[in-house]
């Protein structure tokens, strides 16, 4: 979700990948939410928790990480 880019002069930058918020916007999010969850993930490096974001809404979309999680280790174990 979030990357950390190395800068020449020393220290990181934090970036959320660009992919993060076409998803929300497809998702229906507007763009005020979709800021306020790039800042949120960008300061914490994850989505848990992030401000507007439904897991339930997540979940009817298919796009549960709890779901993705699921199903690579069902893969693993096949």
């Amino acid at each position: 979700m979030v990357k950390f880019k190395k800068l020449a002069g020393g220290g990181y930058f934090k970036i959320i990948n660009a992919a993060v918020p076409e998803a929300l916007r497809t998702l229906g999010y507007s763009e005020a939410q979709i800021a306020e969850i790039d800042a949120y993930a960008v300061g914490h490096g994850n989505l848990n928790q992030a401000p507007g974001i439904s897991d339930h809404a997540l979940k009817a979309s298919k796009a549960s990480p709890t779901r993705d999680r699921d199903r690579r280790r069902a893969g693993r174990a096949a």
